[in-house]
């Protein structure tokens, strides 16, 4: 079943981080993929450079996602961003794949295919229940929830930590859920 936590960006850097330091008393790296909207606003610069440099962290890859304050098509623009970001501003020549994810919401159940959503179900098939493949989604979780309509069974493989529930299921939209308000509802909380 697949676990989706909701929590202020404080509170997702904490989930992510005190696991961290259990992992590192292991020598054990947090396995991680993340899914941004850069270029929205500031705190996911600083995620994607914090993740990065971490040792605790094993970032797989990260995927672009859209925001209405980007320029359209918004995950291009998100993804070229992400490049500046991790290519130029943190001069980093070997990094982990970065990857340009949906520049819509869903429509329906219709899943929106592209190169980050391959990437989450493949990455997802080394991990297992006991042992799930993190997904940090601090913007608009279109990619993740077309991984799942794509793939119901890396539900149980990975663990989603998204950064925009506020009082789930009665309280107000947050930006990152108004952005694509049909994908919460796809998910199965726990």
């Amino acid at each position: 079943m697949l676990r989706l936590y909701g929590f202020s960006f404080l509170k997702v850097l904490l989930l992510v981080c005190l696991p961290g330091a259990v992992a590192e008393a292991q020598n054990k790296r947090i396995p991680l993929i993340l899914s941004t909207d850069v270029g929205n606003e500031i705190d996911d610069q600083w995620t994607i450079v914090y993740t990065l440099l971490n040792p605790l962290f094993d970032v797989r890859g990260i995927v672009s996602a859209h925001a209405p304050v980007l320029n359209p098509p918004a995950a291009h623009t998100s993804y070229r961003i992400l490049v500046d970001i991790v290519e130029n501003r943190l001069r980093m020549l070997q990094h982990p794949p970065l990857f340009e994810g949906a520049s819509l919401p869903l429509e329906g159940a219709t899943p929106r295919r592209n190169a980050g959503v391959d990437f989450i179900i493949e990455q997802s098939k080394s991990f297992s229940r006991s042992n799930r493949l993190n997904v940090l989604a601090i913007g608009a979780v279109t990619d993740v929830a077309s991984a799942i309509l794509i793939d119901p069974s890396i539900a149980e493989r990975i663990k989603v930590v998204d950064m925009g529930f506020q009082d789930w299921p009665d309280g107000v939209g947050l930006f990152n859920i108004d952005n694509d308000v049909r994908c919460p509802t796809r998910y199965r909380i726990s």
